[in-house]
């Protein structure tokens, strides 16, 4: 039995007003989001496990805090802070009641998610998938950063080029309320340091992961993260004002390089991270760089407010994304000069947009048109303050790709000048890797990917996609190698990209074996990252998806399309339904034999606007590797952008190498440019 979580309730459940989200520590209600400590949430959990039963305070005890000192006293003060959330307040316990010299019971409603709570949560765990594109669940993804980061060119090694994790700062002596303005103290020493060239640092998303206890074992801290140096730290409120001591320690060795105690008045915070970033760089032996920008004095409050949105981003699903954006509004209307907010703001928008919104804004999408256009209105403002707002920027180069207001020329070039001034920045590196998969440059998409997932390695879109890269680019022993070395390869083969790949490679009994399990089962991982299971679909949707992945595999084995004529319709239908992806269906479809009606599919997608087939490189991906034998082609790469982009630079995709084509990939680019109407549809003969 695990001390984190002591009982079987791991599910999102509802608990009278509140929505409970048990992996992400996160209590909904009335007045937002509130995340807990784990220990706290794991007294809830074991309350929400025998609802209306008493449980004892040695239970708990036991169970929580087994023979760490001070149980009794920390057990008080976790029901103190649930009923604080829950407003049992002036003994008043609708949610938690006390049985005295026992123990506490849990008294208020329990169930499950309705309905619409849940096909809310799967659409927004589809949107993770889209953005996803591919393949894996990085259950054992800290195995494998090790290994990229050697392989990955640029990797600074060395002191004077550091590979160095800032981790959350610890709360000392004060309330689980300081815990977002110790992590965003620490997040901004991060964001100053990683403005250094000569300096590596890792992203937040990883490095935060690790918290209290786990920030002790330094050897398995550097293994993870693969960092020579680690900044650490606590935050301590006193009669002076908040007192930040900090270390710099070296993984290597385990000794402290450099220590100080910064302290200054509450108001002065906003300091406090450039003076730690530039005596971090001066003991690293690096020359401070570019400390706060154009840095003025904000609004106190409205400082905090900006920390805590940052606080709330480090898990940014379901409700936090919204939270945030509340935070940081009220945070630029307080003080409307903080570029840094503004662009948060920005990104924060950008991001929920992306995951939730179509390819275009129209008028049956206000939500997401009104989010875009705000999303602009803040990195404009942001620019305005800060002109070399890094993250402003790189929200700007995007909102205008997705409304096509830029070319694909365009885009890349903005993205590609960011990087020259912030080559460490995860973000970016991550969007490049994705504009070089969209032209077709597998190889440099890896590379740039590698990047990322250097930078960022706990991330799981990172490894995902670094691999897809390795498919797409014919290092297909690699790639499977590497998705072996996580330990899933096994549920690889449970995705759509490894039925596109065995459906390739004529490996159709693997295919078989693991897609018709699914109607037994009632599990599918969609691109490797989501369990429907987890998501309550309905089983006659799973059984759905398992004939048709059925049919699909016959009829590829056959190499006979007029095997099963309803096929490719029904595979469609599935689409528009929300069961599977046109993305995965276009290829699905294309990997089975059915070119021409792919390549249709793929048309009425682009007329649509959809955002992943448009922005994917679909027809340069393998599962299209015969349609690309028709010069034709070109035709449907003329609507997504990428003849263009070729066009322009000179450079051109990956599959223009392969010795198989029949046909000069360039001349016929310039052909088809030439006299455009001069070609038919692909789909005539």
């Amino acid at each position: 039995m695990s001390p984190e979580h002591p009982e079987s309730v791991t599910e999102p459940f509802v608990l009278g007003e509140f929505r409970v989200d048990p992996p992400r520590r996160i209590l909904k209600g009335p007045a937002g989001d509130r995340t807990v400590e784990p220990k706290i949430m794991a007294v809830l959990l074991m309350l929400a496990a025998r609802p209306g039963e008493v449980v004892t305070r040695q239970e708990f005890i036991e169970t929580i805090w087994a023979t760490e000192y001070g149980g009794d006293e920390s057990l008080t003060r976790a029901v103190s802070h649930l009923r604080k959330i829950f407003g049992d307040v002036h003994g008043k316990h609708r949610y938690i009641e006390t049985v005295p010299k026992t123990g506490y019971r849990l008294v208020a409603r329990q169930g499950p998610l309705s309905t619409d709570e849940i096909r809310r949560q799967r659409r927004s765990l589809h949107a993770l998938a889209v953005v996803g594109l591919l393949a894996i669940l990085a259950v054992a993804v800290f195995y494998w950063q090790q290994r990229v980061a050697r392989e990955v060119t640029g990797m600074p090694d060395g002191k004077a080029s550091v590979v160095l994790a800032v981790l959350p700062f610890d709360i000392q002596g004060g309330s689980t309320d300081d815990e977002p303005l110790a992590f965003g103290v620490a997040d901004e020493i991060l964001s100053v340091l990683s403005r250094n060239p000569s300096i590596s640092v890792i992203a937040g998303n990883s490095s935060f992961q690790f918290q209290g206890e786990n920030k002790s074992d330094l050897a398995t801290l550097s293994s993870k993260l693969n960092v020579g140096y680690v900044v650490d730290g606590s935050l301590r409120r006193s009669s002076e004002g908040l007192r930040v001591g900090v270390y710099l320690i070296d993984t290597r060795t385990g000794l402290v390089e450099w220590s100080d105690v910064v302290t200054r008045p509450e108001e002065e915070i906003y300091t406090i991270p450039g003076v730690v970033a530039a005596s971090v760089q001066t003991a690293l032996g690096t020359e401070p760089v570019d400390q706060q920008p154009h840095l003025v004095a904000p609004d106190p409050a409205a400082y905090q407010l900006y920390l805590y949105a940052k606080f709330l981003l480090r898990t940014p699903w379901g409700p936090n994304l919204d939270t945030a954006i509340k935070q940081l509004e009220h945070a630029v209307t307080l003080d409307p000069k903080m570029s840094e907010a503004w662009s948060t703001l920005a990104m924060t928008r950008v991001e929920l947009g992306f995951s939730e919104g179509p390819a275009k804004p129209d008028a049956s999408a206000t939500v997401w048109s009104e989010r875009l256009r705000a999303a602009r209105q803040d990195a404009d403002t942001a620019l305005a303050i800060d002109l070399g707002n890094v993250q402003a920027s790189l929200a700007l180069a995007l909102i205008d790709y997705r409304e096509q207001a830029v070319t694909l020329v365009e885009t890349i070039d903005r993205v590609h000048s960011l990087l020259e001034r912030v080559p460490n920045h995860p973000k970016l590196n991550f969007r490049m890797g994705l504009l070089m998969g969209e032209v077709g440059r597998f190889q440099e998409a890896a590379r740039y990917l590698g990047r990322a997932l250097a930078l960022d390695p706990l991330t799981i879109l990172n490894g995902a996609l670094y691999a897809d890269q390795l498919l797409c680019s014919g290092r297909t022993d690699e790639a499977l190698e590497f998705i072996r070395s996580l330990g899933v390869y096994e549920r690889y083969q449970h995705t759509y990209t490894g039925l596109v790949m065995n459906l390739l490679a004529g490996d159709f009994q693997t295919a078989r074996d693991s897609f018709t399990k699914l109607g037994s089962n009632d599990v599918f991982i969609v691109d490797g990252v989501i369990e429907m299971q987890s998501l309550n679909v309905d089983s006659l949707n799973t059984r759905r998806l398992s004939q048709l992945m059925a049919r699909l595999i016959e009829v590829a084995e056959q190499a006979d399309v007029s095997a099963d004529p309803t096929l490719a319709s029904d595979l469609n239908e599935a689409a528009d339904d929300g069961l599977i992806l046109h993305f995965y269906a276009a290829q699905l479809m294309a990997a089975s034999g059915f070119q021409d009606v792919a390549l249709d599919l793929v048309r009425q997608r682009i007329a649509a606007g959809d955002t992943l087939v448009r922005e994917s490189g679909i027809l340069l991906r393998p599962a299209f590797s015969k349609a690309r034998q028709d010069p034709y082609i070109m035709e449907l790469l003329e609507a997504t952008g990428q003849l263009e982009y070729w066009l322009q630079t000179g450079t051109w995709p990956d599959y223009c190498s392969a010795p198989e084509l029949p046909y000069d990939c360039e001349e016929a680019a310039r052909q088809f440019r030439a006299k455009p109407t001069s070609l038919p549809s692909p789909t005539k003969p």
